[in-house]
C-alpha cells in the first residue's frame, strides 16, 4: 500500500520500481528503431545496400535488447549491493 511517510523519509527507493518501466520503454524504442531501419532498408535502391541494411537492422535489434537489459541490470545491481551492505552492517557487532 502507498504510504506517503515512507516516501517523504526516503525509507524506500523508487528507482528499482521505475527501472522496470524504463526497461520496457527501452525495448519498445529498440523495436521501433529496428522497424524504422527495416523499412528504410527496403526502400533503398540497390540489392547490396538493402541487404546490408537488413542485416544491420537485425544486429541493432539483438544488441539493442542486450544493451537495454545490461543497463537496467546495472542500476538494479547498485541498489541490490546497497541493500546487501546494509544486511552485512546489521550482522556486525556494535562498536
Amino acid at each position: 500500500m502507498f504510504d506517503i511517510n515512507t516516501w517523504l523519509r526516503f525509507d524506500e527507493f523508487i528507482t528499482p520500481k521505475v527501472v522496470k518501466f524504463f526497461y520496457f520503454i527501452g525495448l519498445v524504442l529498440v523495436v521501433l528503431g529496428f522497424l524504422f531501419t527495416l523499412v528504410t532498408g527496403l526502400g533503398i535502391t540497390g540489392m547490396g545496400f538493402s541487404l546490408l541494411t537488413l542485416v544491420l537492422a537485425f544486429v541493432y535489434l539483438v544488441l539493442g535488447i542486450i544493451g537495454v537489459r545490461i543497463g537496467s541490470e546495472m542500476v538494479l545491481l547498485a541498489f541490490e549491493t546497497f541493500r546487501r551492505l546494509g544486511e552485512i552492517r546489521d550482522r556486525l557487532p556494535p562498536r
